[in-house]
């Protein structure tokens, strides 16, 4: 791994450490039910999405690690809020691919939508809309979607 500048090795004190688990076998969680048991499991999370281009031009398929799952076992309900994940820019018709990246999270409590919250420029002082901005998490986003929770054992 390069780093900025001219360094050939992480500033002092920088540490990095990737710690990748494999695991024997994978099982996507189908209901609330199975999901909600899952977190309460403890077992390591993750999330695959797909949703379709709001034209249908193309497919945009997400997978993140789940940081955060909120869940009520006594409902059963859960809510997946995680990120920050890069995604295409649905609105950008550039042709550059990486001009139409977004830094956004994702959030859903149930397996057919997704609302992504997408992080744009936002001014800092509403009185003056064309003054300094900000980047925030401030466009929020809901597509119909294909959710699936992921977990994995040995």
């Amino acid at each position: 791994m390069g780093w900025p500048c001219h360094h050939s090795a992480p500033p002092q004190g920088w540490e990095l450490e990737i710690d990748v688990r494999r695991f024997a076998s994978t099982e996507v969680h189908q209901s609330t039910e199975a999901i909600t048991a899952a977190s309460e499991g403890g077992l390591p999370m993750n999330g695959r999405t797909t949703f379709s281009h709001p034209d249908d031009a193309y497919q945009c398929a997400l997978e993140y690690p789940i940081k955060t799952m909120n869940l009520r076992p006594e409902t059963p309900s859960f809510q997946v809020d995680t990120g920050p994940l890069v995604l295409p820019d649905v609105d950008v018709d550039d042709g550059a691919t990486i001009e139409r990246l977004v830094m956004a999270h994702i959030a859903y409590n149930r397996l057919d939508r997704a609302e992504l919250i997408i992080r744009r420029p936002v001014p800092i002082d509403d009185q003056q809309p064309d003054g300094p901005q900000t980047l925030h998490y401030a466009e929020v986003r809901e597509y119909p979607a294909v959710n699936q929770v992921l977990t994995g054992s040995d």
